[in-house]
């Protein structure tokens, strides 16, 4: 696709077509990610083989996809000026920052609103506050206003949820997750988008301080690192003999993960020396090689991933490979059976720790799934009285 011009019908001034801008747009108007970005990636498809194209059109094109969509969202579409009133909100040291309705959102889903609903009920408080005519807002009272809409969506017990989330964030405790599973169970695409919503900085994949120590360590010496994680047994002495079981499989597996586990634990301390939240995530993050977490006040959170149907989780590595074609899915499929081999067992050592297991066969259940077990530890450590006062309709 060449370069696309947007021609304004008001003063005919051109601007580059980006599906990004109008992925943020529909996101804006009310629709989760995915809606957004598939829409944009459809008027995009449409208009490749175009040079020029008057706002008007393009417009009428992405109303025609949003007629499944409710009048709302074709409202704040059609109607711009709705959504761009800037309000302001004052920290209690007299700065101000513009109120993101997608900040908002977010707080929204990790308290409970399913992703459909904080974009709606973000959107109605926006509104709501530009119709009362405030251009600021204090920091508490929108607090205030956000619990009482909770109160409203949720009940006492789900808004105080938000209380306690607040006062997480306010104490500056950094929340360490850390998300295992088998090749193929979504571990990178999940925590990216729970990354986002909890608004975590630093996000480390095990596989990528496994590739770093394969650059450092040759093969020659620690021959159980160069291997995938399912065939590392395939490098240890003996394991002609124990080809047929599962004892290569686990020792190679866990041989590999206690080098791993090494790089993670650095990983963390770097992270936690700054104060910043991490998610780690990947297959050496099991029960029997947990990293230490150097810093006793850190939140952690352990989790599994799991897809329990064979033919699933061999759908999910095709269509990985077919996205990113880098990740070679044809070796994990010639090797289904270790792969799942493998899956099981963590599985099992799960379960005897006690670790979560969180099936990942809907990525918006898996989602809401994690935030319910994030937020479930951080009430604990931050325990709030439910139905702490707070007006249901402040003015």
């Amino acid at each position: 696709m060449g370069r696309l011009n947007v021609i304004s019908g008001l003063d005919g001034s051109k601007t580059p077509f980006l599906r990004g801008v109008l992925t943020r747009s529909l996101q804006n108007c009310g629709l989760s990610f995915d809606d957004a970005f598939a829409i944009a990636s459809k008027v995009r498809n449409e208009v490749s083989n175009l040079k020029e194209i008057p706002a008007a059109d393009l417009k009428r094109r992405v109303l025609h996809y949003l007629d499944p969509f409710s009048e709302e969202i074709r409202r704040r579409y059609e109607s711009p000026r709705h959504r761009t009133g800037l309000i302001l909100v004052r920290s209690p040291d007299g700065h101000t920052s513009p109120l993101s309705r997608g900040g908002l959102r977010l707080k929204l889903e990790c308290c409970g609103l399913n992703a459909d609903k904080a974009v709606v009920v973000a959107a109605a408080m926006h509104d709501d506050l530009l119709a009362r005519g405030l251009t600021e807002i204090s920091e508490e009272d929108l607090r205030t206003r956000t619990h009482a809409r909770l109160r409203q969506e949720l009940g006492d017990k789900g808004a105080s949820v938000y209380l306690s989330y607040e006062a997480f964030r306010a104490s500056g405790v950094p929340l360490v997750l850390l998300v295992g599973g088998a090749p193929g169970t979504g571990k990178s695409t999940v925590s990216s988008q729970i990354a986002h919503m909890f608004e975590v900085s630093r996000t480390q994949p095990t596989d990528l301080l496994r590739e770093v120590m394969r650059v450092m360590i040759p093969e020659r010496l620690v021959p159980v690192l160069h291997r995938s994680s399912f065939r590392a047994g395939e490098a240890m002495p003996g394991a002609e003999d124990l080809r047929n079981g599962d004892a290569a499989l686990v020792g190679g597996f866990l041989a590999q993960s206690d080098l791993v586990t090494v790089a993670c634990e650095a990983a963390l301390k770097r992270a936690l020396d700054e104060r910043l939240s991490i998610i780690l995530e990947g297959v050496h993050i099991h029960p029997r090689a947990l990293p230490k977490v150097p810093d006793p006040e850190a939140i952690v959170v352990h989790l599994m991933l799991a897809v329990i149907q064979q033919k699933t989780l061999r759908a999910r590595i095709r269509g990985r490979g077919k996205d990113a074609p880098d990740r070679r899915a044809a070796r994990f499929l010639d090797h289904f059976d270790a792969v799942w081999g493998l899956q099981s067992w963590l599985l099992a050592e799960a379960e005897k720790a006690g670790i979560p297991v969180v099936e990942n066969s809907d990525r918006e259940h898996t989602i809401q799934e994690i935030a319910a077990t994030i937020m479930r530890a951080i009430v604990k450590r931050f325990p709030l009285k439910t139905g702490k006062p707070s007006p249901d309709r402040p003015q």
